[in-house]
């Protein structure tokens, strides 16, 4: 029998959180259900084309009582058997806690995306996580290091990881490599301060061989970006191509992912993506990227997190690329090997098999 399983998600626009819902609603075998308490956007539109077990709500703090009652009534007239929340906005955790509190039937699962030190940025929202922590019959990390970070504030023996997953054959295309043409470099994500576009700009500033580099994404740096790139003069270099929902399209079009966050990524779901299309990526061994990324056997990592570093790593690839292209061709075939493992039907198992376990 088909579990009834019910992701509460803030909004349904463009993430990985809920591009990797849009996924698995398309391909897990169990009863999926996905409310969106702010809003909708391209994702849950892609759900809806799916399963018309969609709702998605207009939520208001001055109706949150109302909104509450709405929830917990969609929950019981569906028999939602597992309620997993994937975030840790204060409002999912407190509609989470009332409904488990009221109805302890439904397995609880908290599903943690980020590093602490991102989530809980905020006391109260770390004081509602450990409450609702507490009594919660799971806890999903989706790296080693994000379950790690979690220590002293949950029960790291409630805690399984389970990676994230996409759609693997959605990348998985037939790829030429054209190594007499300058390298295509591409980044996709949110166009913010800790996804480290600015070093990447500064470092391919001094970058001694021809280039190419598409960002793909938006967000509230990008204006500061645009001039940045602009006062270093590399415009007919560096582009900027806004959102883009096929960025299946984009990645068979390039030879290297670039990923130089300088925070402690959770994962990195666009690595992923990348790499099932036959590119190699770059980061920082930083966060779970060392979890994901070998050097130099299925990407490269950059131990330094600065500028001098990136650009080091970036002259290296670029260097092997044009002197030993049988090396970078055999680093994006193993990169490809190495995203079949995180495959969207292999998410979706290891998720059915962990409710099981509750």
């Amino acid at each position: 029998m088909k579990k009834k399983i019910l992701h509460l998600l803030a909004l349904g626009g463009i993430g990985g959180i809920e591009s990797q819902c849009a996924d698995l609603a398309r391909y897990s075998e169990e009863e999926e259900h996905f409310y969106f308490l702010w809003g909708g956007g391209v994702n849950a539109e892609k759900i809806k084309c799916c399963t018309d077990r969609v709702v998605v709500r207009g939520f208001k703090c001055a109706d949150i009582v109302r909104e509450y009652l709405v929830f917990d009534r969609y929950v019981r007239t569906n028999r939602i058997e597992y309620v997993i929340v994937q975030g840790v906005s204060p409002v999912m955790l407190l509609f989470a806690g009332i409904l488990k509190k009221t109805l302890q039937s439904t397995r609880l699962i908290l599903y943690l995306h980020a590093n602490a030190e991102d989530l809980f940025k905020k006391r109260y929202i770390l004081a509602l996580f450990r409450w609702v922590s507490a009594i919660a019959d799971g806890h999903i990390a989706i790296s080693r290091s994000v379950k790690q970070s979690l220590e002293g504030i949950c029960r790291l023996d409630k805690v399984t990881v389970i990676y994230n997953g996409t759609d693997y054959k959605r990348f998985d295309h037939i790829r030429k490599y054209d190594i007499d043409r300058p390298i295509q470099m591409i980044f996709i994500g949110r166009i913010v301060r800790v996804k480290g576009i600015d070093l990447l700009i500064d470092a391919l500033s001094n970058v001694r061989y021809p280039f190419a580099l598409s960002i793909i994404g938006d967000g509230a740096a990008k204006e500061e970006l645009i001039d940045l790139v602009k006062r270093s003069k590399m415009q007919q270099k560096i582009c900027f191509v806004g959102p883009k929902p096929d960025i299946e399209k984009w990645l068979a079009k390039a030879d290297l992912f670039v990923h130089p966050a300088r925070w402690n990524e959770g994962f990195g779901i666009t690595l992923i993506e990348a790499m099932s299309s036959g590119i190699p990526c770059v980061a920082f061994r930083r966060g779970a990227i060392p979890e994901i990324i070998e050097d130099g056997l299925n990407g490269y990592l950059v131990d330094e997190v600065s500028v001098e570093g990136l650009r080091d790593k970036l002259d290296h690839i670029i260097l092997q690329r044009i002197t030993d292209p049988q090396k970078f061709i055999t680093i994006s075939q193993e990169a490809k090997r190495r995203a079949k493992e995180f495959d969207i039907h292999v998410y979706a198992q290891n998720v059915s098999r962990y409710l099981e376990m509750l």
